[in-house]
């Protein structure tokens, strides 16, 4: 597999029997799972850049068919994929099918390139309380006087804070990440600039552009910081690529692709959504 993962650069994945485990949860019975065992296969998926797809349907996919007290059950089968596949083929699924005449349960695998643009909501942005204008936004929004019972009034005020924060933020910043192009860009044309007029004034403008760059810079880093709840420094210009593959395994993890209604399997998109409302409407009713 490292063989072939440094010879390609395009979309790819391996689907299979792996006769290994990630972790200890992939395991039922037997000797209890040790780590170290997994650390070839996980340290070979690393190398590959390849990622677990995930699953539904029954937890294991491989039994021993022993008796009881000696029964193990692991999951074994599973899909890989890399990073190219998955910005491919958005919704990659994996159904684990019922065994029946083999010890390992076959997969079946429905590969669509379908994006899902999920619903936007308001997110707050960590970096905006750096900005120096920050709590002026917030006064002037809380302060507007609004008529209704109190819970009214801070639903109102909630609303109309979260609203003027990201017109704010969007006059005030744009696109971070443009920006983050448009500035490395400006500071390349003012050090070229710069180091043939070797002007005073020159050098003020060239330090003012890296200063703005910096600023950007550490936004980029602060939102990819937020979306992926990590907490620690990384090496590198916000590990961009590392960060997308988090947010996309999380997006995968939440992604909902078929639920169970009686004895019912449901995996249309559209069939989802209505259950789901009318769950949380007799819910509530």
């Amino acid at each position: 597999m490292r063989i072939i993962a440094s010879t390609l650069n395009r979309p790819w994945a391996v689907c299979g029997d792996f006769n290994s485990i990630l972790n200890k949860d992939e395991k039922i019975g037997g000797q209890p799972h040790k780590l170290i065992k997994s650390i070839p296969f996980i340290e070979c998926l690393n190398n590959c850049g390849l990622l677990d797809k995930g699953y539904s349907g029954s937890k294991y996919t491989w039994c021993n068919e022993r008796k009881e007290q000696d029964i193990i059950w692991m999951r074994l089968d599973k899909m890989v994929t890399n990073e190219e596949w998955d910005e491919l083929f958005m919704k990659t699924s994996i159904l684990h099918l019922a065994r029946y005449s083999s010890d390992h349960c076959p997969l079946l695998i429905n590969i669509s390139s379908e994006e899902v643009k999920p619903i936007k909501y308001f997110k707050f942005l960590n970096f905006w309380v750096d900005e120096d204008d920050f709590i002026n936004i917030i006064k002037e929004q809380w302060q507007n006087n609004i008529a209704g019972n109190i819970f009214w009034r801070i639903q109102q005020k909630l609303k109309r804070t979260s609203k003027a924060l990201c017109e704010w933020s969007k006059s005030k910043n744009g696109d971070i990440f443009e920006q983050v192009t448009i500035m490395e860009d400006q500071v390349k044309v003012l050090e070229d600039h710069y180091s043939e007029t070797l002007n005073h004034s020159d050098r003020m403008t060239l330090n003012k552009a890296k200063t703005e760059l910096v600023r950007y810079h550490k936004m980029v880093d602060s939102f990819w910081r937020q979306k992926t709840n990590l907490k620690w420094q990384l090496d590198g210009n916000e590990n961009t690529k590392y960060f997308h593959n988090i947010v996309r395994g999380r997006r995968k993890h939440r992604m909902i692709s078929r639920i169970k209604v009686g004895n019912d399997w449901m995996d249309n998109e559209d069939q989802i959504m209505d259950i789901a409302v009318q769950f949380y409407q007799q819910l509530h009713t």
